[in-house]
């Protein structure tokens, strides 16, 4: 993906929209970063992971974090993209 960093960099920026615009720090940071790389290499757009009816495998970092096993940002993550994530699980709300 080194050849394709300014994609990724885009793709960083779009999945912190989508994950609520969350303070970035170890580990948020990493988790979006992973899930940016693979949207790139997965060639996934924002609009695609969002979507509905489009199968999407979360890398297991994104999982844990939208469980809540890295706590919860104010207002929590957004409903929408938790629902993917979690396939309808509800998350840990707790911590």
């Amino acid at each position: 993906l080194e050849d394709r960093w300014h994609e990724v960099a885009q793709t960083y920026a779009d999945v912190n929209q989508m994950f609520g615009d969350i303070v970035k720090v170890t580990p948020s940071s990493k988790v979006v970063g992973d899930m940016a790389l693979m949207m790139v290499s997965q060639n996934l757009t924002r609009a695609e992971v969002e979507a509905p009816d489009t199968e999407v495998s979360f890398p297991d970092s994104v999982v844990d974090m939208m469980r809540g096993n890295l706590g919860q940002p104010p207002g929590g993550f957004p409903e929408g993209i938790v629902s993917k994530v979690l396939k309808g699980d509800a998350p840990n709300l707790t911590r």
